[in-house]
C-alpha cells in the first residue's frame, strides 16, 4: 500500500486489491422519490433510462480492482437482490446486509 499526500486529502493506492471490500449504502428511505420507492428502491431504479446508479458504482468498483461489495438494505429489499443477484453479471461477489431500522449516514 502507498500513500499520497496532495495536502488537501491522502489518497490510498492498493497494489493488491483482492482483499479490498466496499459497502454501498443503500438503505434509505428515499421519501422524495414516493410513490415509485415503495415499488423499487433508489438503489436499483433506472436513472435518466440507463442503468441505476448502483450499477455504475458496482461497474466502478469492478473496474478499480475491487470486487468484494457489500449492500445495505432497508426499503424493498428484494427490488435490490432481484437485480443484483450475487453479482455475477458485474464480475462481482456481492452480499446484503439488511436492517430493521435504518441507522443513517
Amino acid at each position: 500500500m502507498a500513500t499520497l499526500s496532495s495536502g488537501l486529502h491522502d489518497a490510498v493506492f492498493f497494489e493488491n486489491t483482492d482483499d479490498v471490500g466496499v459497502c454501498i449504502l443503500s438503505a434509505g428511505l428515499a421519501k422524495r422519490l414516493e410513490p415509485i420507492s415503495s415499488l423499487i428502491a433508489k438503489p436499483a431504479f433506472p436513472l435518466c433510462g440507463g442503468p441505476p446508479i448502483a450499477e455504475r458504482w458496482v461497474r466502478k468498483f469492478v473496474q478499480l480492482g475491487i470486487r468484494n461489495i457489500a449492500m445495505n438494505l432497508h426499503k424493498v429489499p428484494d427490488s435490490v437482490r432481484g437485480y443484483f443477484g450475487d453479482g455475477g453479471r458485474f464480475l462481482a461477489d456481492i452480499t446484503y446486509v439488511y436492517e430493521e431500522q435504518p441507522t443513517g449516514t
